[in-house]
């Protein structure tokens, strides 16, 4: 199975573009100069791909037992796609105390460091609807920032 590889445009590639610039920037630590990093590559996983022939965690168009609930984006003007991305990144480690102030120094522990993820977006077929707001979800029993427990003072 081959996938295309291609340089993310248009209103997919300004969401994908969005969230990473946004997670970046959320997660950087300002009082840490983060070295410079090469963007991801990003890859489009084609349709129908994979073991079961959608993505995970994809929207229901089929049931999968009957009665099962389905959702069709076409008809809310909204479509789902498909991508892996990949490239570097650094690994921060704790510099000093931390306190409830969330205000925390880190240094770089490693640079250069492979990652590898995926991406599942929907995002709507018409580029007028599209807000400008890209949520970011973490899949279920992943603990995002306000689950996580707080270190003591």
């Amino acid at each position: 199975m081959r996938h295309r590889s291609r340089t993310a445009g248009g209103i997919t590639g300004g969401a994908l573009a969005g969230t990473l610039l946004a997670s970046t920037l959320a997660m950087a630590p300002s009082a840490v100069a983060t070295p410079a990093l090469a963007a991801p590559q990003v890859t489009e996983i084609p349709p129908g791909a994979g073991t079961h022939g959608y993505p995970y965690d994809a929207v229901p168009t089929t049931a999968s037992f009957p009665g099962a609930p389905t959702i069709n984006l076409a008809s809310y003007g909204y479509a789902e796609r498909e991508f892996t991305m990949a490239g570097t990144t650094s690994i921060y480690r704790q510099s000093g105390p931390w306190s409830s102030s969330g205000r925390w120094g880190v240094s770089v522990a490693q640079s250069n460091v492979p990652y590898r993820t995926r991406l599942l977006v929907r995002y709507p077929t018409d580029p007028a609807k599209f807000n400008g707001t890209v949520p970011r979800s973490c899949p279920p029993g992943m603990p995002t920032s306000a689950s996580r427990p707080r270190r003591a003072a």
